[in-house]
């Protein structure tokens, strides 16, 4: 996500090379600060178990073409990405969601993926390890070690949440 955020930056010409990582996912954070609220999205289709890109590129540049404001374009970036986030995840069923990696510093996303979270769904960011990508091996950990004691109970995991599996196997 942070490349494509990176690429998508460069596009609308508000950085063509990084000096660090994540950048100009950084500097479009902070333009689309500046923009009003945008209810408009760009589509981010779910088709099998993949996102389509192609809209929401073709969409994008379009914009870009009919000179519309860079910051209201690059709000509609993030307003997006929530609402794909949400789409997907209620095509699938799942009602909680943990948040990780370095796409997830940006507030701007945070804060709409907030707004945009109904009262069934919880949402879980970083409170007690750092918010770089190191996480994705320790869901990678969480995950490994619910599959093992669901193969030690021979029963599905259902009951239990994935929080107090972690706090009680994984973080311990």
């Amino acid at each position: 996500m942070g490349r494509f955020l990176d690429g998508l930056a460069c596009i609308l010409g508000i950085q063509a090379f990084n000096t660090y990582e994540g950048e100009a996912a950084m500097q479009m954070e902070a333009l689309a600060r500046s923009s009003d609220k945008v209810d408009e999205y760009y589509t981010l289709p779910f088709e099998g178990k993949e996102l389509n890109w192609y809209s929401f590129v073709q969409s994008f540049v379009k914009d870009i073409e009919l000179g519309k404001e860079q910051a209201w374009i690059a709000r509609k970036v993030f307003q997006s990405l929530a609402k794909a986030i949400f789409e997907v995840s209620r095509q699938l069923g799942i009602e909680q969601m943990a948040f990780s990696g370095g796409v997830f510093q940006n507030a701007l996303l945070c804060d709409l993926l907030l707004d945009h979270a109904t009262d069934n769904e919880q949402l879980y960011f970083h409170q007690q390890l750092s918010p770089n990508d190191e996480n994705i091996c320790f869901g990678q950990m969480a995950c490994y070690q619910i599959s093992q004691q669901a193969q030690l109970s021979s029963v599905e995991i259902k009951e239990e949440s994935v929080l107090s599996i972690l706090n009680q196997n994984v973080c311990a």
